[in-house]
């Protein structure tokens, strides 16, 4: 029996909102104590006031996404308090840096990680580019490689190297006044690609060696990760929409007909489709025009555009490692890894394992996440759970946003 002027605390409800130019893919968990994130909801809903370049009408934008948590609160029948969100900038780069410190007393202390993550961050930028985030990698002492920080440890020579995310700061600050709109808890926000990673991947992969190749509308993001932490990062101006705007015009149809059929019909590999095998009714430009398409035919221009978005992404691997280096292979996220043979490809390509990046590390999403197209939207669900623990005595109550303190809240992804 509770104990009188006991107060039972109540589970915190989080939300994690993939932001993009078409559509606002959220999804709801509830923190249980000892159970992680519970999944009570996830949709998508239409998007507006986004272009390509980013937010171009910051109140159209922001009632389109009060909506969407208005109509997910509805059906999930709960109240969400705290939202982690995707930084709405397609121009994001990341480099990798480093700093080095000389410890006091010859002992390791916080005040020494700090002023070795200070001397990483001093990198110049151009006027319009800023520092989104500090993703820590490894620390040296005395020129032994640490994974974890050595707070505590003896030696005379610090070395903290981290990967540094940057982006647009006018678009970092219009995806900021957006989500103010919203009078939520704002725990952060950050890139897609990264978030996505978060989601799709296990620590036992990441200390492997993994490469997840994130798929999106208008980009595609490229994570490489080997002994427990991110090696580099980048983001690939060719999306899922090439893919659309190729069929339109090979097939002479609209954009809106070939994206229907694209993720109706679509596949990646032209070899998995018999030769006669036809899509019926497909409409034309002219209005009550309709006709026959090869769905072989589909397939290879499909093939042929994300083949072309797999060499950029085979690319950027190789140029920090083989491939083959990456023992837990490839994992490939978004809308576009759900394509049959999307994954057969990828394999093909880069000559190791490759598998559709299904979210995890939550409980209670059977039949709700069970689709790549979530990866993100859970990706930044658990690092609003992370940001909430990592923040205790913060102030709860809805409107006190602590996004202020910068997008590098998520500093110790990946070091657990």
């Amino acid at each position: 029996m509770q104990d009188k002027g006991t107060v039972q605390e109540k589970n915190k409800i989080i939300a994690g909102v993939d932001i993009g130019c078409s559509k606002i893919v959220l999804v709801i968990g509830e923190i249980v104590k000892d159970r992680g994130i519970n999944i009570r909801f996830a949709s998508d809903y239409p998007s507006r006031g986004i272009r390509f370049n980013g937010v171009y009408d910051v109140i159209v934008a922001a009632d389109a996404i009060r909506s969407a948590i208005s109509k997910a609160e509805k059906s999930a029948n709960v109240s969400i308090e705290y939202l982690h969100c995707s930084v709405v900038d397609n121009s994001l780069q990341a480099i990798n840096s480093f700093g080095i410190v000389f410890p006091e007393d010859e002992e390791v202390s916080s005040y020494d990680i700090e002023a070795a993550e200070t001397i990483a961050k001093k990198v110049k930028l151009p006027g319009e580019r800023e520092l989104l985030a500090v993703l820590p990698q490894y620390y040296r002492l005395d020129g032994v490689s640490l994974l974890n920080e050595p707070i505590g440890a003896k030696g005379f020579r610090l070395e903290m190297y981290a990967h540094l995310l940057i982006g647009s700061a006018i678009a970092r600050e219009r995806t900021v006044q957006v989500l103010e709109r919203t009078g939520l808890a704002i725990t952060g926000i950050n890139g897609k690609h990264l978030a996505a990673s978060f989601a799709t991947t296990t620590k036992a992969e990441r200390k492997d060696g993994i490469i997840v190749i994130d798929i999106g509308e208008y980009v595609t993001g490229v994570a490489l990760y080997k002994n427990s932490h991110i090696l580099c990062s980048a983001v690939i101006q060719y999306g899922g929409d090439r893919i659309t705007k190729d069929i339109s015009k090979l097939l002479e149809i609209t954009d809106a007909e070939a994206k229907k059929i694209k993720e109706r019909h679509g596949c990646a590999l032209g070899d998995l489709i018999d030769h006669d095998a036809l899509i019926d009714d497909v409409r034309g430009i002219s209005r009550g025009e309709t006709k026959k398409v090869s769905q072989r035919y589909l397939a290879q221009i499909i093939e042929a555009r994300l083949g072309e978005i797999l060499i950029l992404a085979y690319k950027e691997t190789k140029s920090n490692n083989e491939p083959r280096d990456f023992a837990a292979g490839v994992v490939i996220t978004g809308a576009t890894a759900m394509l049959k043979g999307a994954a057969e490809l990828v394999q093909e390509r880069f000559g190791v394992s490759a598998r559709v990046g299904i979210p995890q590390g939550v409980v209670g999403g059977e039949g709700l996440i069970a689709d790549s197209l979530y990866a993100t939207a859970v990706g930044l669900l658990l690092e609003c759970e992370k940001n909430l623990l990592s923040t205790a005595g913060v102030d709860g109550e809805k409107g006190n946003k602590f996004i202020g303190k910068g997008i590098g809240v998520i500093k110790n992804w990946f070091f657990s």
